[in-house]
């Protein structure tokens, strides 16, 4: 499995978990011990982040690490699960097809609810 982290999503998180709590950047910056200067890197993607400094973050936001990683976690492991839902829709009838479609529109917005609910 390749491992691959969309910082420009990462950075996005970052940001709007900042902004979320009224937080500067410079009081970002303070309560993570990281120069205003990074932080904003980091919220543009202009550099890469280490974990370390990423559970800086997310300690000085008081939010789990997984809210920062879920969506390059997801993009992860969806290779992968295309793959076998691909396969999976191969063996079908047109109806069977077309319920199966419909159960996964709703399960989506169910994972979607309950990520944001976890989330806030």
């Amino acid at each position: 499995m390749n491992i691959t982290i969309d910082y420009q999503k990462l950075g996005l998180r970052v940001r709007q978990a900042r902004q979320e709590r009224k937080l500067t950047q410079q009081k970002l910056a303070e309560l993570a011990d990281l120069s205003p200067n990074y932080v904003g890197k980091i919220e543009r993607s202009a550099s890469v982040i280490s974990i370390e400094t990423l559970v800086k973050i997310a300690t000085a936001l008081k939010m789990p690490i997984e809210y920062f990683l879920q969506d390059s976690l997801m993009e992860i492991a969806s290779d992968n699960q295309e793959k076998e839902i691909s396969e999976m829709l191969k063996g079908m009838t047109p109806k069977e097809r077309a319920f199966a479609l419909e159960n996964m529109k709703l399960c989506k917005k169910f994972c979607q609810s309950l990520l944001e609910n976890l989330f806030v």
